[in-house]
């Protein structure tokens, strides 16, 4: 009995023992730092006390996402945040009816560094910062590729910050959703390389606000000129929210093979602006670009793409900076171009060769540099017709002649086209001519000529009733006459050109019925002649006679003129005749000025006039020609030649 006795004492004082060293339950979380976006945080719950008798978990009540993967078991753990922001959790322990519970919120800043694109993802904002100069939720330091087959979609105010190596090369897909507001900016004061969209490649920027800053500082080909901060020889969609900004080189690049769609997109503080073959302009009309903001020295370029030509309907207006044409913009038959409202500068040998149809208003073509001859000009020609020119300024071309073409000009109209209108033009400081033609015209009229080297225009005798409402400088001739269609003249009246202006006639004229009015002035060119065999009227006046006479000045430069019907000639100034040719001409023995074939039955009146500086005679009457009055002092009249001042062969 004793025994037990001493049993139960020593059982209670064990058991008196153990109470008194039993630890309470203590849920204790270690202090942790604030940690950075993207690296691992510890969460440490080992200086909690009761563990060896206490169930572990950690709870996360919230924070910048969603749902964060951690060991929620185990009284140590870590978890890797991927957004900035104060993350909150409860450490839990829990004994039978024993629990105790401890919470900590960690602050969390930073960005991610990007060092692949290999998967499709999303990327998500991770910092709640919207706009170009808020904290960057990626960093990318090299250039990254997105594979065929791969999409990366950027979400809303995601920033992505480059540095000076870093760039994407877009062989899969680039995209935003929704209304996103993108950022993708440098990481520091440099510049970066930007985003080349390969063949196959895709860039949809059609949601939301796009800022794109900084790039461009090398290329991402193997050609230095396509250095950009946007590079497309893929395919690319811009919406009407992409910026384009602080570019070091062009700001956005078309290359041969790419294809682009867009709205309106706003550049602006770009080294250079937008650079695009000119044969694109059929796809990708030029048009509609945001230039409030641009640097006024950024260009607009196009260049020409060896074997491609524009093919279908091209155009090109509102864009309110010069555009800089680096090769020829050349026109396929079928197609057409329409320019409107923009400042064309062409390189040197460069210009427009349009084998389809023009239709130019309210631009400026002009050379890079202010001289005569600075481009090519403008070529009109071969299968369409119905070119409009309205409107516009063509100068400092004609430095060069397209291989078709029978001159240097500002615009050179081909003998295949026609029905061309070329209206309230300015045409000026052309090396060669101003304007050429070649063919028929619809319409010539209120265009401006000045300072062209050689001469305003050169057009057919046929288009002669079409010149009257243009005004010209005396600097140089006015209208040169080139051809004649359509067998002789029939019932003209050859315009005066007025105020000094005169026409070079580099041709024979054969006309039927034809009146000179008062002030008309006509330097004929060597071997040339004017040949009337209807009426023949001089309207001359006395303070504004007519003068024919030679292109270069002296006796025998032209043969000269001959009629052969009716005729009233009254102040007349005509000199510089009797070529040899005038006597096979107008079968007659000696050569002369003025050549009188009308028969006897036919009214003849020369009054007033001077007949002179010739190397024939003055007049010569042919043999059964009527007599008239052109010698009698009553009519006025100063006869001269070297061969004598008048000769009658009846």
């Amino acid at each position: 009995m004793r025994k037990i006795y001493a049993l139960i004492l020593v059982l209670a004082v064990i058991w008196s023992c153990n109470k008194e060293e039993a630890i309470p339950l203590q849920a204790v979380i270690t202090e942790a730092a604030n940690g950075q976006v993207g690296e691992p945080i510890t969460l440490d719950g080992s200086e909690s006390t009761g563990l060896d008798r206490a169930s572990v978990e950690w709870i996360y009540n919230g924070g910048p996402e969603f749902s964060v993967s951690f060991d929620t078991n185990s009284i140590t753990t870590s978890f890797t945040p991927q957004k900035t922001g104060t993350y909150n959790f409860t450490l839990r322990l829990t004994s039978g009816s024993e629990f105790s519970e401890a919470v900590i919120n960690i602050a969390v800043s930073g960005n991610l560094e990007l060092t692949s694109l290999a998967a499709t993802t999303t990327l998500e904002d991770i910092n709640n910062q919207t706009g170009e100069d808020g904290e960057a939720d990626y960093i990318i330091n090299s250039v990254l590729t997105i594979p065929s087959g791969t999409t990366i979609t950027l979400g809303n105010s995601v920033t992505i910050a480059f540095g000076s190596e870093g760039g994407i090369i877009v062989e899969g897909t680039l995209n935003t959703e929704g209304s996103a507001f993108v950022s993708l900016v440098p990481s520091g004061t440099s510049s970066w390389k930007g985003i080349l969209v390969k063949q196959g490649g895709n860039i949809d920027l059609q949601s939301g606000t796009t800022i794109i800053s900084g790039g461009g500082s090398a290329s991402l080909t193997d050609t230095p000129e396509d250095a950009s901060t946007l590079m497309i020889d893929g395919s690319a969609s811009l919406g009407g929210g992409v910026t384009i900004k602080n570019s070091n080189s062009f700001a956005l690049s078309l290359g041969t093979n790419g294809n682009l769609s867009y709205s309106t997109i706003l550049f602006e503080s770009n080294t250079n602006t937008f650079r695009m073959p000119n044969y694109k302009l059929a796809s990708i009309p030029l048009q509609n670009l945001g230039l409030s903001n641009e640097s006024p020295t950024a260009r607009i370029e196009l260049f020409a793409a060896e074997g491609h030509v524009i093919q279908g309907s091209a155009s090109i207006s509102g864009v309110s900076h010069p555009i800089y044409v680096e090769g020829d913009i050349e026109l396929a038959g079928s197609a057409s171009l329409a320019i409107q409202g923009v400042e064309l500068r062409f390189a040197e040998g460069k210009g427009i060769l349009a084998n389809g149809t023009c239709s130019f208003f309210n631009t400026v073509f002009t050379g890079q540099t202010e001289s005569a001859g600075s481009w090519k000009g403008i070529f009109l020609g071969a299968s369409n017709s119905n070119h409009q020119i309205n409107s516009c300024t063509i100068q400092y071309a004609g430095g060069a002649t397209f291989e078709t073409a029978s001159g240097p000009a500002g615009i050179y109209q081909s003998s295949s086209a026609n029905a061309t209108a070329i209206q309230n033009n300015v045409i000026s400081h052309n090396l060669g001519i101003g304007f050429i033609n070649d063919s028929f015209i619809a319409s010539f009229s209120g265009n401006e000529f000045s300072d062209n080297s050689l001469a305003h225009a050169r057009i057919n005798i046929s288009e002669l009733n079409k010149l009257s409402t243009n005004t010209y400088s005396s600097d140089v001739p006015t209208i040169e006459l080139q051809k004649q269609f359509g067998g002789i003249v029939t019932n003209l009246t050859w315009p005066s050109l007025g105020d000094g202006n005169y026409y070079v006639c580099k041709v024979n004229i054969d006309a039927s019925i034809l009146t000179l009015p008062e002030g008309l002035h006509v330097k004929f060119d060597v071997n040339t002649y004017l040949n009337i065999t209807g009426a023949f009227k001089v309207e001359g006046t006395d303070t504004n006679p007519v003068i024919l006479e030679g292109a270069v000045g002296n006796a025998g430069d032209w043969i000269g003129v001959g009629f052969s019907n009716t005729a009233s000639i009254d102040y007349l100034v005509l000199k510089h005749a009797g070529r040899v040719g005038g006597t096979s001409l107008f079968n007659t023995p000696f050569d002369a000025n003025l050549t009188v074939m009308s028969n006897p039955a036919l009214s003849v009146s020369i009054t007033n006039s001077t007949i002179s500086d010739g190397s024939g005679y003055g007049v010569l009457v042919k043999l059964g020609a009527g007599t008239f009055n052109i010698t009698d002092g009553a009519s006025n009249n100063t006869l001269a030649g070297n061969l004598g001042d008048f000769y009658d062969a009846n």
